[in-house]
């Protein structure tokens, strides 16, 4: 059976964890060729970019506010993202949005940090 190009993504990615960048890749080259996978090299490759495209964007903090907002509130932002997910934001990336009443929508990864006044307002309606 012969592995996916994702699969020998992930096995190349988890050895450069291990090994470190040359001997992961001495390694893996190695095994391309005993097993006769050279070929699906540029898939493996389509993958790993694909890969670390993802984590450069899920490292990314983008802030949505109507108005722009101070270096130290941007800072604050961020410092929630880092105590909700341990995780401190590489970059900081700003948008103006004139349909937010006020607040801000701030977005990372996945997860949504949703401070805009309509939600707040929301949240307070739908508790009565």
């Amino acid at each position: 059976m012969t592995p996916s190009s994702h699969t020998l993504a992930t096995v190349v990615q988890k050895l450069t964890e291990t090994h470190g960048e040359a001997k992961a890749t001495s390694l893996f080259m190695q095994f391309l060729k005993k097993n006769h996978l050279s070929a699906m090299l540029p898939n493996i490759l389509a993958h790993l970019k694909q890969r670390q495209k993802m984590s450069n964007t899920n490292e990314t903090l983008f802030v949505t506010a109507s108005t722009p907002l101070s270096s130290s509130a941007l800072d604050a932002v961020s410092d929630v993202v880092h105590q909700k997910t341990g995780r401190v934001p590489k970059e900081t990336v700003f948008a103006e949005d004139k349909s937010l009443i006020g607040g801000f929508v701030g977005t990372y990864g996945e997860l949504v940090f949703d401070g805009s006044v309509r939600t707040l307002l929301n949240r307070l309606v739908s508790k009565k």
